[in-house]
């Protein structure tokens, strides 16, 4: 069996290829062997585990995220703090022990938001993190984490509190649990957390499975907040966001009033998505998006965006005469549509064998600004909502797309090699109105004879929606590579 001793005569990069294969707790105990293997390990291991994780609102955990930062040599690395909506909660019943409280968090969480505890440990994190680019927020936990299995997930820090080393519930600590929050006092304190402390991320991550945000979530310009926020989102260059379906804060507000003022305080924003609730009727903000811009005062005017490049929509239902518009308005080189739902405002009454994809597509090349300098579409799970207003149609929804179209003996079109997703990626020569035009042409209602079509790709849990959504809309997005970590490395 090899000795540390023998590990050493080996170049550094072979010890590099060693230790990829441990799991974390057998890195842990590989780095401590010795100094040389800890140095040699060092830059590996802070890359792996130290450029992007995930906290949650909890004493323990944001403690481990202060500590981080004012770690002179591992806050350089940390360039993407995740906040989960993830907390830690005991059953009402029972007696507990001082240490148990202090291993839950030493305070409780109620009074560690309320009296501004949570904010000021952000704030101090943040005022340290030279590097910090990206600020997220997510209900759940990602997979990726490779280094410890296929089924290994990446957790918030803390989330193990109450377990021994092996996992197992340490006795008398079998009422710490896991529970989740609604994110919509999280996204402001995040706000209001980094204008405190001068901190001027350029990405703004919203990843949510369950409740999305509402639009209360979004009231951080008046009043005390707004002179911390403004610097904040003056900086922004991607913000993606998951909306809730009821967006007003009252009775009395317009539909997106809080949402509508604070996208119109992001002058500099490159990458806009606005994800939703599977077939949400978005027509009211995407008018407003789409409207000619307007410098009237925040509340009623319409937004510039003049540097808007990259737009994703998912998980919405609108009219298409709603979307183009917004096409046309932004400079945009990027595009994706995923399970958009085209349905008009009005009655249409369709042909047995046309659909509302097909002149959406004709007509969407067109509305392109810059079709010389377009690079990507994605278009994923398309729907025509319009079949849904009949009985005869009503299975009929789904839209995809051909490979090859045939013709049968009796001279019909067939279509074959049927597709839900599509992708255009410009390549020397490509044209995007071209392939748009091709698309339209392959664009099909597999179930024009009134059958029942099987949707199983569409009957998806929402929580796989999202995951195919942050996947195929944005190469570079928050798939949870093995640069995040959690509390056991």
């Amino acid at each position: 069996m090899a000795s540390a001793a023998d590990i050493l005569r080996l170049p550094p990069e072979l010890v590099l290829r060693v230790s990829s294969n441990l799991n974390t707790p057998d890195l842990g105990a590989f780095r401590r062997t010795c100094k040389q293997i800890e140095t040699n390990l060092f830059e590996s291991f802070a890359r792996e585990f130290f450029t992007k994780r995930q906290f949650m609102i909890e004493h323990v955990s944001l403690e481990a995220l202060v500590g981080i930062a004012n770690h002179k040599t591992l806050a350089p690395y940390l360039t993407e703090v995740i906040i989960g909506c993830d907390y830690l909660r005991h059953h009402e019943q029972g007696n507990y022990s001082r240490l148990e409280r202090d291993l839950s968090g030493q305070i409780e969480r109620g009074m560690f938001t309320e009296t501004g505890h949570a904010r000021d440990m952000l704030v101090d994190a943040f005022s340290n993190l030279p590097n910090l680019r990206t600020v997220g927020l997510r209900d759940y936990n990602a997979t990726g984490r490779y280094r410890d299995g296929e089924n290994a997930l990446w957790r918030s820090y803390g989330w193990s509190t109450g377990l021994s080393e092996d996992g197992l519930r340490i006795a008398g600590r079998d009422t710490l649990k896991l529970g989740t929050a609604t994110p919509d006092f999280i996204f402001p304190l995040l706000l209001l957390a980094l204008g405190q402390a001068a901190s001027r991320p350029a990405h703004i991550d919203v990843f949510l499975r369950g409740q999305r945000l509402p639009d209360k979530s979004f009231n951080v310009l008046a009043g005390y907040m707004s002179p911390k926020v403004e610097p904040v989102l003056s900086n922004l260059r991607t913000l993606l966001l998951s909306l809730n379906d009821s967006l007003s804060v009252s009775s009395h507000d317009a539909p997106h009033d809080k949402l509508k003022r604070f996208l119109r305080h992001i002058p500099v924003l490159e990458h806009l998505r606005l994800n939703f609730r599977t077939g949400m009727n978005a027509n009211t903000l995407l008018e407003w998006l789409g409207a000619p811009y307007d410098p009237s005062p925040p509340l009623h005017g319409s937004v510039q965006l003049k540097y808007l490049t990259t737009l994703d929509l998912g998980l919405l239902s609108a009219d298409p005469a709603v979307l183009l518009p917004i096409i046309a308005k932004f400079p945009l080189t990027s595009l994706s549509l995923w399970k958009v739902s085209l349905q008009p405002s009005g009655a249409l009454l369709l042909l047995p064998d046309s659909n509302m994809w097909t002149p959406f597509l004709k007509r969407l090349g067109n509305f392109i600004s810059r079709p010389l300098e377009f690079k990507a579409l994605m278009i994923g799970y398309p729907v025509d909502g319009a079949r849904n207003t009949t009985t005869f149609f009503r299975d009929a929804g789904p839209v995809q797309f051909a490979g090859k179209i045939t013709t049968d003996a009796y001279g019909e079109k067939v279509f074959e090699d049927l597709q839900s997703q599509v992708t255009y990626r410009k390549r020397f020569g490509s044209d995007v109105r071209t392939w748009l035009e091709d698309l339209a042409s392959r664009t099909h209602l597999p179930d024009q004879n009134g059958q029942e079509v099987d949707s199983s790709d569409e009957s998806e849990e929402e929580d796989s929606d999202l995951d195919a959504v942050d996947e195929m809309m944005d190469d570079d997005d928050d798939d949870d590579d093995d640069d995040e970590d959690d509390e056991d490395a």
